[in-house]
């Protein structure tokens, strides 16, 4: 168990693995698990947000032309 990371650990010592190999299956698990959450949180995120606006610095003379 040591060998997973500290927070796949946690999550593995609850469904209690008696054997490494149960516990490695788990990790793969719950690693896929947390994938899907992230990109399910990404892509909720993008779609609630505006679109992102591009940046453009204007020239002096296209300043007097706005104004």
């Amino acid at each position: 168990m040591g060998t997973l990371k500290e927070i796949m650990q946690h999550e593995v010592c609850l469904f209690e693995p008696k054997y490494l190999d149960n516990a490695f299956n788990l990790e793969r698990k719950v690693e896929s698990k947390n994938m899907a959450s992230r990109k399910l949180v990404t892509n909720n995120c993008r779609e609630n947000n505006a679109p992102f606006l591009k940046l453009t610095r204007l020239t002096p003379k296209k300043m007097d032309e706005r104004r």
